[in-house]
């Protein structure tokens, strides 16, 4: 989970596709393939807040509060999928 968290800073596509050829050869459970490919996706909302900032600051404030909404939601949503 944490490797793909690390490299959803850099794809979140390619630490996903990971995930899923792990999980499709039986190396990782299911309930740990779902939370690597939300680490990941967090990883991903959470580098666009530095790139905003590097286009405009003024966006910095916006993009992390809509960022840290969208964490929230995949956290909470992703809690919900360890009780499947």
């Amino acid at each position: 989970v944490a490797t793909a968290f690390l490299s959803g800073f850099v794809s979140s596509g390619s630490a996903t596709t990971t995930v899923v050829t792990l999980y499709s050869t039986g190396d990782v459970t299911a309930h740990v393939a779902s939370a690597a490919i939300v680490a990941g996706t967090i990883a991903s909302v959470l580098v666009k807040i530095p790139l905003a900032g590097s286009v405009d600051r003024s966006l910095v404030r916006p993009v992390a509060i809509a960022s840290a909404g969208l964490v929230a939601v995949g956290t909470l949503a992703a809690g919900g999928l360890f009780y499947l």
